[in-house]
């Protein structure tokens, strides 16, 4: 790998990343109420520390930058609240309702959820607009031009192409421990759930990212941790549509309004059955597979 090809690995996508963040956070204030553009920010926020955490874990010497990392990880967190209640609407609805009864709680439930969802919506812009926004797009402007310089001064050479490798044989080791001793996907808690699923979508960001070094040698891989990757998203974002849901009933004591919650849910996890088996069959295809020497 020489200078241009590090730049093109690393600077680069950093590059279309803060591109993404700025032309979604300019739509934040048109788009009122739509999830997806913190979702796109959100989506890139994660990309931006992945590759800034795989750059300082190659090079030693830029191991300060790490820093960064901290704030884009605390803004990501704030703004997947906004996004879980999106996913828990989309969960919700449209059911099929077939009782007038069940309509006029249907449209209660309908009506709370979107308020809160609204209220965290608006909440999390402003705090993007306000503490977030110029800050961290200044530092990581700041951070493009320091590396790009950093890789243009540098020889890159082999020794950095097995660097890249043993960080993917890094956190392929520990995506295995993980579930070594674990025979169903739903013993995990809730929080090794989320854990597992971070790690495995870190993986492949670096999969991603390193995919022109290793050529097709890691494709078939790439193409596996997706299939795992969307369904551990599957049972992350059920458990915490069941939060979000038992979040509503603490706060209604009508039994109509528990009932439908209920009756909702049982229907949204019916749909589940099964990603338990699924999980584990493209598990045991991860494990055999190897990485590129």
């Amino acid at each position: 790998m020489d200078q241009n090809q590090a730049i093109r690995n690393f600077v680069w996508p950093m590059q279309q990343c803060l591109k993404d963040i700025k032309d979604f956070a300019e739509l934040l204030e048109e788009s009122k109420g739509h999830a997806k553009n913190l979702h796109c920010i959100r989506i890139s926020l994660r990309k931006l520390y992945v590759l800034i955490e795989m750059q300082t874990d190659i090079f030693p010497e830029i191991a300060h930058y790490k820093n960064i990392t901290h704030e884009l990880k605390k803004l990501r967190s704030e703004l997947s609240i906004v996004r879980d209640w999106d996913v828990f609407k989309q969960m919700l609805f449209p059911v099929p309702i077939l009782t007038l009864s069940k309509k006029k709680w249907y449209k209660k439930i309908e009506d709370d959820i979107n308020q809160i969802y609204l209220k965290e919506y608006d909440r999390i812009r402003k705090i993007f607009d306000e503490k977030y926004s110029e800050n961290i797009l200044k530092k990581i402007s700041g951070l493009i031009e320091s590396l790009t310089i950093f890789y243009r001064a540098r020889n890159i050479d082999r020794a950095i192409k097995d660097a890249c490798r043993r960080i993917l044989e890094q956190d392929r080791t520990t995506l295995i421990k993980f579930l070594d001793k674990s025979r169903s996907l739903w013993g995990l808690s809730t929080e090794q759930q989320h854990k597992l699923r971070i790690i495995s979508k870190n993986y492949l960001y670096k999969l991603k990212f390193l995919r022109n070094i290793f050529g097709k040698k890691i494709k078939k891989e790439i193409k596996n941790m997706k299939k795992i990757q969307d369904i551990l998203s599957e049972v992350r974002d059920f458990c915490m549509a069941k939060k979000k849901a038992q979040l509503l009933l603490d706060n209604e004591n009508n039994c109509h309004y528990f009932l439908l919650v209920g009756e909702i849910m049982g229907r949204k996890g019916a749909l589940l059955d099964g990603l338990d088996r699924k999980f584990f069959e493209k598990w045991k295809e991860f494990i055999h597979l190897h990485l590129p020497s």
